[in-house]
């Protein structure tokens, strides 16, 4: 896997999720606690007039197939809900709810130092068009780690 490597791409119609691979971190030999690889990366949000870009943002493999398989349901019924949320941090939540007509609301939030009170919440409208690029990004990604 050539590293940088996009994880995925939500984008929206006043915003965007951008997560990035930068370091896969005790491959092939350790996995996280919860299963899944630890992964270093980069964060971008934009939405609005705010906009997050974080390089040192932590997640695992198995944060991103939970979400992944929450948003193909969504996409495949137009309905229910998918949530990114890592097992151990918690500091980058995505909420992601299907409306009415394939539209989706995403609401969520990022806290890069959780001793911290600074947060960023955002909001953004997207439609179940964009999901095919965010799962197809997010299947390209755990193939390498099947």
């Amino acid at each position: 896997m050539e590293i940088p490597k996009k994880a995925f791409a939500l984008e929206g119609y006043s915003g965007k999720i951008e997560l990035f691979i930068t370091e896969v971190i005790g491959i092939p030999n350790e996995r996280s606690f919860n299963n899944g690889y630890d992964i270093r990366g980069r964060l971008i949000i934009e939405t609005g007039c705010y906009k997050v870009d974080y390089d040192n943002y932590y997640f695992s493999t198995k944060t991103l197939h939970k979400f992944l398989v929450e948003l193909e349901k969504c996409y495949e019924t137009l309905s229910g809900s998918a949530q990114y949320i890592d097992d151990y941090e918690q500091d980058l939540i995505i909420n992601l709810e299907m409306k009415t007509s394939g539209h989706a609301e995403v609401t969520g939030s990022f806290q890069a130092n959780l001793a911290l009170h600074n947060k960023l919440k955002f909001e953004m409208e997207t439609d179940q068009s964009y999901f095919v690029f965010t799962i197809l990004d997010i299947r390209n990604v755990m193939e390498v780690f099947t």
